[in-house]
């Protein structure tokens, strides 16, 4: 095989696929096989004829035209080569522009997700923060919630020592209005007692003017001597004795004197011991009446006072405990609206927590949408730097082949 066919050869092996110049190779190696055979065969033959040789070097030459044609072709093809070369490099120069601009929005992308990534990083702060504070604000609301529940406790507590404060008050009532009725009965017996008394009085006082009446009826119609009985009556008995010891040395007057005297005398006495008797008796009927008065006065007036003292006592309590409840409405009152308010706040909160949630997750959802839009840049970036590759490869190879074929 001549060396200017094996150049054209190695030449349309960059522009033909390996099978195709294989197939060349070998169609041209058995052409110049044959020819050798031929030519061999002729000398062998002491020349051979004429017509031989030029039936092959007719093969030859059209052997030379499908060269001819293949290289045409081959131009051909190159030409059509370079104009796809022209729009590849159009086309790569459109995709390195589009390249930088996928470079430059990745940068962009990538100070936006470091940015995203920062307000995230702010809002996560801002979500502990206000975690903490819910935490906080629960802690401040489980403590209202036990503080309610004691002042419950304590407002049951003061309900039931109310209710029995109410109860002995209304028990001290009904004492008190039975101690009214028992004084209004008691001023009843007083009151028949006094008239009792007073008609005992006036008894006495009738039977105190009989007795003087009797004492000045007989001071003038009894003797000296039996005055002077009387009068010793009143006192001791042994003053009585000696009155009797005269009366005995008296009796030498008369006998119808003495008889008169002393029947008058006796009488006397015996009416003024009934006198005296009757108004020892009546007298201390009065004393006795006079101490159970004193007695029932001042029963009556210790159970007043201590009644009055038990009821203001209870009244004074009743409005202390009055005060005190309603200090403790006021308080739970104040509780529960800052519980309220602190519920509503908590609300707040819990809403910002979800509304701060959802950036965050739009966030995220956004970073990760950077994320695949870089990876899908990256991606494609490597595919069309293997391409710009690829394309600057067939240039070189057809750029030598031009070359080399010019």
């Amino acid at each position: 095989m001549s060396e200017e066919l094996s150049e054209r050869i190695k030449a349309l092996e960059r522009v033909i696929t390996k099978e195709g110049v294989a197939i060349i190779r070998k169609s041209v190696q058995s052409d110049m096989d044959a020819v050798c055979r031929a030519s061999r065969s002729a000398g062998s033959a002491g020349g051979g004829t004429n017509g031989a040789m030029e039936g092959l070097i007719e093969e030859l030459e059209s052997r030379v035209m499908e060269e001819e044609a293949l290289k045409n072709n081959a131009q051909e093809v190159n030409r059509n080569l370079q104009e796809q070369l022209r729009a590849a490099n159009i086309k790569v120069s459109e995709l390195q522009d589009k390249l930088d601009y996928m470079d430059s929005t990745h940068a962009e992308g990538g100070e936006q997700l470091k940015k995203a990534e920062s307000d995230l990083e702010v809002m996560r702060e801002e979500l502990q923060v206000c975690n903490n504070k819910m935490r906080a604000e629960e802690g401040e609301k489980l403590k209202l919630l036990e503080r309610t529940r004691k002042r419950d406790v304590e407002w049951g507590k003061m309900k039931e020592t109310m209710d029995k404060m109410t109860s002995q008050l209304r028990m001290l009532g009904e004492e008190r209005d039975m101690m009214h009725q028992h004084l209004e009965e008691t001023r009843g017996k007083l009151h028949d007692t006094q008239q009792r008394l007073n008609a005992t009085q006036e008894e006495l006082s009738k039977h105190q003017n009989a007795e003087r009446v009797m004492k000045r009826n007989l001071q003038l119609q009894m003797p000296d001597e039996i005055r002077r009985v009387v009068k010793r009556v009143e006192e001791l008995d042994r003053q009585n004795r000696e009155l009797q010891g005269k009366l005995q040395q008296s009796k030498g007057v008369s006998k119808d004197g003495k008889r008169s005297s002393e029947d008058a005398g006796k009488k006397a006495v015996q009416d003024l011991a009934e006198l005296r008797i009757n108004h020892k008796i009546i007298k201390d009927k009065y004393e006795a009446l006079q101490r159970e008065k004193d007695s029932d006065e001042r029963r009556f007036e210790s159970n007043m006072r201590l009644a009055e003292s038990r009821s203001r006592t209870l009244f004074d309590k009743t409005v202390h405990y009055a005060q005190k409840l309603q200090g403790a409405a006021d308080t739970r009152v104040q509780e529960r609206l800052g519980s309220k308010s602190s519920a509503h706040e908590m609300t707040a909160l819990k809403r910002r927590n979800m509304d701060l949630l959802s950036q965050v997750n739009a966030l995220e959802e956004q970073r990760l949408d950077a994320e695949k839009r870089e990876q899908e840049a990256a991606a494609k970036c490597v595919t069309l730097q293997e391409k710009l590759d690829l394309f600057a490869m067939m240039q070189r190879i057809d750029i030598s082949n031009l070359s080399y074929g010019g």
